[in-house]
């Protein structure tokens, strides 16, 4: 229990897509732009599966939890520091207000 690693987890969803191929470009740039990982693609009859704004369809399940990314951890971390060190603050101020 010495050393351990501290990690923000955050869940992992398995979804589903069905939109308009027009819309497929869009979609998958959501997908991306929100680290997502597309692991298959299928299309018929004008429409692709694989959450378009306001047209199509899609389902999602909890898969698991994992690790975000460093970069997002770090600014929950530094957010969260900032958060605590104003709530110090304004303790102090409260207390010497009170005196």
């Amino acid at each position: 229990m010495e050393k351990t690693n501290i990690a923000v987890l955050e869940p992992i969803m398995s979804v589903e897509i069905v939109a308009p191929d027009d819309f497929q470009e869009t979609v998958i740039a959501g997908v991306n732009r929100r680290h997502g990982v597309i692991s298959g693609q299928d299309g018929a009859e004008g429409y692709f599966t694989l959450c378009a704004d306001g047209k199509g369809e899609y389902t999602m399940e909890y898969s698991r939890y994992q690790p975000c990314l460093p970069g997002t951890q770090e600014e929950l971390i530094n957010r969260t520091a900032a958060c605590q060190e104003g709530e110090v603050e304004e303790l102090r101020m409260d207390n010497t207000h009170n005196q």
